[in-house]
């Protein structure tokens, strides 16, 4: 352990949404508050924090774009909508209605910049790739087994 530092998370955090951002070598967290924290790892200091203009759940960071995507629900039209914001203003650049109606597992999620793709698995355990810029289904892989998390990535 070379440091140990208590971090007031005051009104608490989404376990749902935590990345590094290489770029400034800070770990980020979304507080409860809506909020983005970066944390210095160097001494545990809060750096910097951003509140954003939307409640986005089941976040990916995209760090060549600097932007949040993820996922919202609107009670009022009974709709999923995939929002990407700006982390450095907090600002919505982007918000699609997903076009197939489904119910997902929380926590897990994912962005493949390769296909424009936000990835999420529906309660029948189906991983499904939407595209940020369409709300449309590109593709679909049914799984044989229940899922609790998973990462994606290509191969260089």
């Amino acid at each position: 352990v070379v440091l140990k530092k208590s971090i007031d998370l005051s009104s608490g955090v989404f376990a749902t949404t935590y990345f590094f951002n290489p770029a400034n070598g800070e770990y980020v967290l979304l507080r409860a508050n809506g909020s983005l924290i970066s944390i210095d790892p160097e001494n545990g200091t809060i750096a910097n924090s951003v509140l954003l203009e939307s409640a986005i759940q089941e976040a990916c960071f995209d760090a060549p774009n600097k932007r949040l995507i993820g996922l919202t629900y609107s009670e009022i039209t009974n709709q999923n909508f995939i929002e990407i914001l700006n982390i450095e203003t907090g600002d919505l650049l982007s918000r699609v209605q997903i076009k197939e109606k489904n119910s997902y597992h929380a926590g897990i999620s994912g962005f493949d910049a390769e296909t424009n793709c936000y990835i999420l698995v529906s309660a029948d355990n189906v991983i499904l790739f939407i595209d940020i810029a369409t709300g449309e289904l590109k593709d679909s892989y049914p799984i044989a087994f229940d899922i609790t998390e998973f990462k994606f990535w290509r191969s260089i």
